[in-house]
């Protein structure tokens, strides 16, 4: 990515896309990068959701997974929610294609016990998903 014939950014296209770094970059990707960002008018009630215990102590994670090329065809969340007796629920959620590979992001909070949590992003991570925790960012 160039500003002003200076390159900004680079890297794998679908790896700048992932995880753009300069604000140039962030402006220009910003249809794309939409689907990351809670709108204003949802982060009070998404606050409260994670300051707010689940079942049998269970607690709210809020969670960014973004996807490229066939991980966006498995059922990856599926599996590691299954496995790990985690539930959750979509807040936002998006795929596009980039180059002719699957592209995607979902947020969501995530709730479960704090050790099956983390065996879970772990898992979730294995199968070449990136993982994020924005429980303490929001």
């Amino acid at each position: 990515v160039m500003n002003k014939g200076v390159v900004v950014e680079e890297g794998d296209v679908l790896e700048v896309f992932r995880d753009p770094k300069n604000e140039v970059t962030q402006a220009m990707l910003g249809t794309a990068l939409a689907a990351r960002t809670i709108p204003a008018s949802m982060v009070e009630r998404v606050k409260k959701v994670l300051n707010t215990p689940g079942e049998n102590g269970r607690k709210n994670h809020l969670i960014r997974l973004t996807f490229v090329g066939s991980s966006t065809t498995e059922p990856v969340l599926s599996r590691a929610c299954s496995k790990f007796d985690l539930d959750f629920n979509i807040l936002l959620g998006q795929v596009d294609e980039i180059q002719s590979e699957s592209y995607g992001t979902l947020t969501i909070v995530m709730e479960g016990t704090t050790e099956n949590f983390r065996q879970a992003l772990n898992y979730i991570a294995e199968r070449g998903v990136r993982v994020e925790e924005l429980t303490n960012v929001i």
